[in-house]
């Protein structure tokens, strides 16, 4: 798919959309003390429900079993169980191997969460010749979120060159799981389904990383579908989609029952088998609300509208953590966090596919601009507001490098996986 979107910019949120299928208005969850909640069935449930073993194996310490993600899985191998806040993707997919080769005649719903493609930018010592193809520079495993200028370019490159080493990792990985389901007979009869929870940007705007951006590199992320019910057609989709869909997706290919009140979202296989139509002027919504910093999008066919809510002086002690490094409670080091007031952005995506031009003041009268602002007001409703951080999730976001202490410096370390 060319035109899937995330629900969020990073990690916690949009993982809890893809394993329920519900929108955060529904699951509640972002940066704060929430668990999932029991309430809200997974697709695990769903699988197990319907016969099905399930199990998991999740490399990111985000979503483990002390936080409710375990629901409905049989086995569920999280960071605490392997015993390292970043087990390795080889490691993970070696145990996954291990369980699907049990002996069980009943059909298998697993999910395999790999996190090599995730700063700080370190990537496996056999999968370092894209940093070898690029001369000079330095390696920032650690990049801020914001520069008031471009890096040097040689940086840039070296950083991106890092990244590409990290997906060439975890994607072998996936191959390694595509090789033994066809070397055990089961691929044809195997759905599988790839995806991220965010993407990452690299430079665009003077921005690294993901976390509050929300522009496009990180709100895109891919969408690799394979299943033998909508056949063998090599199929690019732009049309839109996004986490929520992945739910009834899944379901609808396996045969299992779902409501389309409980779930909202839309079967994509119906939509590629032609049962099912998918509007292009659909809403789809994307948030981020975490360190005080509350931002939304929504797009519309080609016109994307962002919300910046006013940051809270209470926050500014937090935007050291964000600006990765810098003197607290400097604000100027963080461009896009340095106004007053709330704001919005409009962009058209055809047109200006870099969001170079806001063109909100010039469309304010616009039917289309009305609409956006409808469908954010409504997707927010609801929606409840970050609280304060635990010690344990303050410490796991700042080994993932989502936040860091102002002695870390922006050099590389020698450390490698």
């Amino acid at each position: 798919m060319t035109g899937y979107v995330s629900n969020s910019s990073w990690t916690r949120p949009s993982y809890t959309t893809i394993l329920t299928g519900q929108p955060k208005r529904v699951h509640g969850v972002e940066l704060n003390g929430h668990k999932l909640s029991d309430d809200v069935e997974t697709l695990a449930e769903r699988f197990a429900e319907a016969g099905y073993r399930t199990a998991s194996f999740v490399g990111n310490p985000l979503v483990g079993a002390d936080v409710g993600y375990s629901q409905g899985f049989e086995v569920y191998v999280d960071t605490k169980t392997m015993g390292r806040m970043f087990p390795s993707d080889e490691a993970l997919v070696d145990r996954a191997i291990r369980w699907l080769a049990r002996e069980d005649p009943r059909p298998f719903f697993l999910v395999v969460f790999l996190t090599a493609p995730h700063a700080p930018y370190r990537p496996h010592l056999g999968y370092r010749r894209f940093l070898e193809e690029v001369p000079g520079g330095r390696i920032i495993e650690r990049p801020r979120r914001e520069y008031r200028q471009p890096l040097p370019a040689p940086d840039r490159d070296r950083i991106v060159a890092a990244y590409d080493g990290e997906v060439a990792f975890a994607d072998a990985q996936v191959g390694r799981l595509i090789d033994f389901l066809a070397a055990e007979g089961a691929l044809p009869r195997t759905t599988v389904l790839v995806t991220a929870d965010h993407g990452e940007a690299f430079g665009e705007h003077n921005c690294y990383t993901h976390t509050y951006h929300m522009w496009e590199p990180v709100l895109l992320v891919p969408f690799v579908l394979v299943a033998p019910e909508i056949g063998s057609k090599n199929v690019r989709d732009d049309r839109p989609y996004t986490h929520i869909d992945i739910a009834p997706t899944l379901l609808d290919l396996a045969g299992v029952d779902y409501s389309g009140d409980e779930l909202p979202g839309i079967s994509i296989a119906r939509v590629l088998r032609g049962t099912a139509e998918v509007d292009r002027e659909r809403l789809v919504f994307s948030q981020y609300d975490a360190h005080g910093v509350r931002r939304e999008a929504v797009r519309k066919g080609r016109w994307k509208l962002v919300h910046h809510h006013a940051v809270p002086k209470s926050a500014a002690s937090r935007l050291n953590d964000l600006s990765q490094g810098s003197a607290p409670s400097r604000p100027r080091d963080l461009p896009s966090l340095a106004w007053d007031g709330e704001r919005y952005e409009l962009y058209d995506l055809v047109a200006d596919p870099e969001e170079r031009r806001n063109v909100y003041d010039e469309n304010s009268g616009s039917s289309t601009l009305r609409d956006l602002r409808r469908g954010m007001e409504s997707s927010l409703r609801g929606t409840t507001v970050s609280g304060p951080l635990s010690e344990e999730t303050m410490r796991v976001l700042t080994a993932m490098g989502y936040m860091r202490s102002p002695t870390d410096a922006e050099e590389p370390a020698n450390r490698r996986r």
